[in-house]
C-alpha cells in the first residue's frame, strides 16, 4: 500500500462516493466526506465508519476550497441533470478550480464511458466538458474513470427492477450493453488513489460485463430459478426521445455507438470486477437469498 493519504470525497453519502470512501478506509487512508448536510442520517452513518464529514456545496467555490484544504487527493462525482447539464458542468469546474487553488496532488473524476463520442447525450457531453477542463485547461494531475451502464439500475425496488418474469430495457434485446457494478467503481477509484504513480494522467474505461438484454434475462433466470424474458421498452424509448431528449439520445447511443471498455484487459488488472451473474447473486436475486442491499 502507498503512504496513507487524506482524501476528500464528494457525493460521499451517495452510491459512488460511498463506495470509494469505504474502500479508501479499508486501504488505510483518511477520508474527508463532502456533504451539504453533515446531520443527515446518511452522513451520520459515514461518520460512524470513520469519515470526517464536512459541510460544503459543490456550487460554491469558497466552501469547496475550504473542504479541499490540506488534502492530498480528491474524488469528484458530479450530479447528473437531465434538464440542465450546465449545473453539472458548473459543479465539476468549481471542484477543479478548488483543487487547483489548494494544491491537490491528484484529482480523480468519475465521468462516463466513451464520453467524447456522445455529443448528443447532454449528461455525457457535460462530463466530457469537465474532463477537458481538468486536463487541458487547468492541467491538473488526474485520473479519469469512465464507467459504463450501472447494474444498479436493475436493483430491487427500483424503476427498472425485474418483475413478473420480465426484465425491461430501452434497447433491442439483441444489442450488447456494457455494465459495471457501482461497488467496483469505488474499488477502482480507490486503487487509483492508493497507487497514484501507476494511474496518474490515465483514463480508465470501466466495465465488468457485456451482454445483450436477452442474455441478461437468461442469466437472471439461471440465478433466480424463475423464467425471465427481456422486453424492449420501445414505447418508453419513443416517449423519451420526444419528451426527454437526453434519455432518448442515450438509448440511441447504446445502440449506435456504445461503450468501449476492454473487459479482458481490465480483468487482468482488476480480477474481482463483478459480472452480471456475480452482481445478481450478491444483490438478492439468487433463489432463497436475501438482498445484501436491504
Amino acid at each position: 500500500m502507498s503512504t496513507s493519504k487524506i482524501v476528500a470525497v464528494t457525493g460521499v453519502t451517495g452510491k459512488q462516493g460511498g463506495a470509494v470512501a469505504r474502500k479508501l478506509l479499508e486501504l488505510g487512508h483518511k477520508v474527508r466526506g463532502i456533504t451539504r448536510n453533515t446531520a443527515s442520517p446518511s452522513a451520520v452513518k459515514m461518520a460512524e465508519k470513520g469519515v470526517e464529514m464536512v459541510n460544503a456545496d459543490m456550487g460554491d467555490l469558497e466552501s469547496m476550497k475550504t473542504a479541499f484544504t490540506g488534502v492530498d487527493s480528491v474524488f469528484v462525482v458530479t450530479q447528473m441533470s437531465m434538464f440542465n447539464h450546465k449545473t453539472e458542468v458548473k459543479q465539476g469546474k468549481i471542484a477543479a478550480d478548488a483543487a487547483k487553488s489548494t494544491g491537490v496532488n491528484h484529482f480523480v473524476f468519475t465521468s462516463v464511458g466513451n464520453s467524447e463520442n456522445a455529443p448528443n447525450v447532454p449528461h455525457f457531453a457535460s462530463k466530457w466538458e469537465i474532463e477537458r477542463y481538468i486536463r487541458d485547461q487547468l492541467q491538473l494531475p488526474y485520473t479519469i474513470i469512465r464507467p459504463s451502464f450501472f447494474m444498479e439500475n436493475y436493483q430491487r425496488h427500483g424503476q427498472m427492477a425485474p418483475a413478473n418474469g420480465t426484465i425491461k430495457g430501452m434497447i433491442p434485446g439483441n444489442v450488447k450493453l456494457q455494465m459495471i457494478a457501482v461497488e467496483d467503481i469505488g474499488k477502482v477509484a480507490a486503487t487509483a488513489i492508493d497507487h497514484r504513480d501507476k494511474y496518474l494522467n490515465q483514463v480508465i474505461e470501466l466495465s465488468g460485463d457485456e451482454l445483450t438484454g436477452n442474455e441478461m434475462a437468461d442469466v437472471l433466470s439461471k440465478v433466480s430459478g424463475e423464467p425471465y424474458t427481456y422486453s424492449h421498452w420501445w414505447l418508453f424509448r419513443y416517449v423519451l426521445r420526444h419528451f426527454v431528449r437526453g434519455m432518448g439520445a442515450m438509448a440511441d447511443f447504446f445502440v449506435k455507438v456504445g461503450y468501449k471498455a476492454d473487459i479482458p484487459k481490465l480483468r487482468q488488472e482488476f480480477p474481482e470486477l463483478q459480472t452480471w451473474e456475480t452482481w445478481l447473486n450478491k444483490n438478492g436475486f439468487a433463489k432463497d437469498e436475501p438482498s445484501s442491499s436491504s
